[in-house]
Formats: C-alpha cells, sequence, structure tokens
C-alpha cells in the first residue's frame, strides 16, 4: 500500500483521542512499562522527519475500575472522508483462519463429556492468561513505522502487534494452536508437577463436594448408551490469550503445569532481566480453581450445568433495555450499536435474543434510510461529493 503526505499531515495534526490527553498523568508510566518490557522503540519527537514510510495513528486509554490501564491502538478511524487508516491497507486474505469463535462451545461440549463419563464427580474450571499476548508476534522491522504514534512529546515504533490492528488476532492464532497442541502432549510428563510446583501451591482450590451434594447428569440423547462414549481426552481450548480449560480435580493440576510448561516453551520461561513473565500471574493467583467461576464474562456452574449472566452483567442488561422503552422517539447510531453488542453477547446462552436483535437490525436500516435525504445535504457531504466528482474543466487540489 501507499500514502500520501496530505494523510500523513491529517493524522499528525489530529493527534490522539480525547481519553489519552484527559489522563496524561498516566501516559509516562505506561510509556516506562511499555519500553521496559521491549514492546516500544521510543524515540525523541523530532527523529519523525527522517523515518522513511511513517504514519502516527492515534490512541486512546481505557481505564476501567479494578483493571490495568489499556492502551488502544486505534487503526480504523477515518478522521475525514478521504483520510485512509493503516488498517485499510492490511489485507487478510492471505491471513491464518480465526478459530477462538468456537472456543466456548467446545468448552462447554467438554464439560458436558465429563459429566457423561462420571455422573457424580466435581469437575473444577480455570483457564490462565497470556500477557500482553500480541506483542509476541513480533514486527518485520520494514513494516513497524506505519504502525508508529505518538505519546507525550516521544515517538513510539512498536516492534511486536499492536491492539487494535486488524491483522493481530490472525497473526496470533498460530502461537494459541501450537500452545493447545503442545499442552495436550505434555499432560502426560509427570515431572512437570515438580518443576512448577512454586506457581501451583499458590493457586487457590474450592472444597471438595460435600456428601449429598447433587450433581445434574448430561443427557446422552434419545437411543444414546453409556458404552457409546467415545475415550475421554485432554482438551486446552484458546479464546485469544485465554486459554481454558477442565477436569476432574486429580486430573486438573496436571493440566494447569502442562498449560504453563507449553507456554514457556513458545514465548519463554520468565526472565526479568530479560523480558516479562509471559503467564499473567495475577490473574493466574487471584482467582480460585471451583466448579463455579465466570469464563469469557459467563457464570459457569459443573455441578447444575447451568450458564448464566453474572449478577453485575445482568444488572446492566436489565438498566440498559429499560431506557429503551415504546415511547422513546430518537437514539445515535452509538447507543444503538452499544444495545446491540450487549444483546449480542447475552444472545451466546439465550438463544432467542438473537430474533430481538434481528428486529433491531431492521431498526437501524430504516433510520439510515429516512435520514438518507439529511446526509446528502449535509455540507460535509457536498463538500466531498464535489471533491469526488468536480464539474468539467475544474481543477481539484
Amino acid at each position: 500500500g501507499e500514502s500520501s503526505r496530505h494523510n500523513y499531515d491529517e493524522f499528525w495534526q489530529y493527534g490522539n483521542h480525547p481519553t489519552v490527553r484527559a489522563y496524561a498523568s498516566r501516559i509516562g508510566k505506561i510509556i516506562n512499562k511499555e519500553e521496559r518490557n521491549k514492546h516500544l522503540m521510543v524515540f525523541p519527537l523530532w527523529v519523525r522527519r527522517f523515518i522513511a514510510n511513517l504514519h502516527l495513528t492515534p490512541q486512546s486509554l481505557v481505564v476501567l475500575p479494578g483493571k490495568n490501564d489499556r492502551l488502544v491502538w486505534d487503526g480504523s478511524i477515518r478522521l475525514s472522508p478521504d483520510s485512509v487508516p493503516i488498517n485499510d491497507h492490511t489485507s487478510l486474505a492471505n491471513e491464518p483462519p480465526i478459530h477462538y469463535g468456537t472456543c466456548f462451545a467446545r468448552h462447554l461440549q467438554q464439560i458436558w463429556s465429563l459429566r457423561l463419563h462420571q455422573p457424580k464427580e466435581n469437575i473444577l474450571l480455570f483457564e490462565d492468561d497470556v500477557k500482553s499476548c500480541f506483542r509476541h508476534a513480533k514486527l518485520n522491522l520494514e513494516i513497524a513505522p506505519p504502525f508508529s504514534f505518538i505519546l507525550q512529546e516521544f515517538l513510539c515504533v512498536p516492534i511486536g502487534q499492536v491492539f487494535g490492528s486488524n491483522s493481530s488476532p490472525s497473526n496470533w492464532e498460530p502461537f494459541a494452536h501450537s500452545r493447545c497442541f503442545l499442552a495436550e502432549m505434555l499432560f502426560l510428563d509427570k515431572s512437570l508437577a515438580r518443576k512448577h510446583k512454586v506457581l501451583l501451591d499458590q493457586v487457590q482450590f474450592s472444597q471438595r463436594a460435600d456428601v449429598g451434594v447433587s450433581f445434574t447428569p448430561a443427557c446422552l440423547g434419545k437411543g444414546g448408551s453409556t458404552s457409546d462414549l467415545p475415550a475421554l481426552r485432554v482438551m486446552f481450548n484458546m479464546f485469544v490469550d485465554d486459554n481454558l480449560y477442565t477436569n476432574f480435580r486429580h486430573q486438573l493440576r496436571q493440566m494447569m503445569v502442562a498449560s504453563i510448561e507449553a507456554l514457556f516453551i513458545l514465548l519463554g520461561s520468565p526472565a526479568p532481566l530479560q523480558r516479562q513473565c509471559c503467564l499473567a500471574l495475577d490473574k493466574f493467583f487471584q482467582t480460585s480453581c471451583s466448579f463455579e467461576r465466570i469464563q469469557l464474562g459467563f457464570l459457569i456452574n459443573t455441578r447444575t450445568l447451568m450458564v448464566t449472566l453474572p449478577a453485575a452483567k445482568l444488572a446492566k442488561l436489565s438498566k440498559l433495555v429499560s431506557n429503551w422503552h415504546r415511547h422513546r422517539k430518537s437514539y445515535t447510531l452509538q447507543e444503538i450499536s452499544n444495545l446491540v453488542g450487549v444483546l449480542q453477547h447475552a444472545g451466546q446462552i439465550f438463544p432467542w435474543i438473537k430474533y430481538m436483535v434481528v428486529a433491531i437490525y431492521d431498526s437501524i436500516r430504516f433510520a439510515l434510510r429516512a435520514n438518507k435525504s439529511f446526509l446528502k445535504h449535509s455540507r460535509a457531504y457536498q463538500r466531498y461529493h464535489s471533491w469526488l466528482h468536480p464539474p468539467p474543466g475544474s481543477s481539484v487540489s
């Protein structure tokens, strides 16, 4: 692809999104952390004049209670009708296919299979997280400058992939698949329990099931028989950076160490002086390995075989829907997009919601058609239309 000087100047003059300016006091800490972890090359701003093929992408800062601040690289924003962001230059035709969309379904199927084989045994849930997963897939230095951005008075050139590029998920997928396959093989290595004992001993496990605890049975289906069940296999399912797994208590500890060892083989063992630990230890230790656990935003209970929305998400959904009453007469595109996103997420476990979303899509299409005349008579549209279709004999600068 190629870009113009006008396009570069447009992004240079825009700078970053308002959240970066609003939380300016936090940006210095983020720059230091990213450089310390060898995710960025940081230069004085004047160096930008001498770097070929440079592009500057606006940054946004996501600040959520109880979570680390996250820098978002906005590679899709169009500052004007004719501006070209970096994601428009990226072709996904030759990128690896993405499979994490079926991760949650495969994880639930594994729970179902475990219950079929052992109707009265406790099934535990756990997952571990890859620290800054996209950063581990490194950029070729020839194409690193187009992914650059500015923070404070520094030019930041990323070494690894960025969170916001449309090619990052595809390029991370081979790492995720390799880890799952490698962990399945390493599950047979019993020596790993001793090797990672320090990490394993810090994980909290729920209490064993008391006598009299009931377990909801899993149905085989019409005409099924337990003798027809396929042999159980150890299975790891990665959703981007989260590696989900489930098993009975006596086998889950071995799955934990197999997952850890596979990650360290692929991305490097902990070496504080050289790189940050690729395993997110804070998340690894702060949660409990239990029969009931929130995974990918849903509350899973392996005793009741129920999947529900956590109380906080259910309250958020209820509050959001209550604002969309029959007397409401207007909405913005951002408001309706937020509603659709929340409903689609809930629709993964409430299938009937999907029919509601289809009706909302029809409402959006109707609203866009109704606003067509308003768009065509706006000054911005008229200016852009005249730029695309100049009168005969005139020149466009």
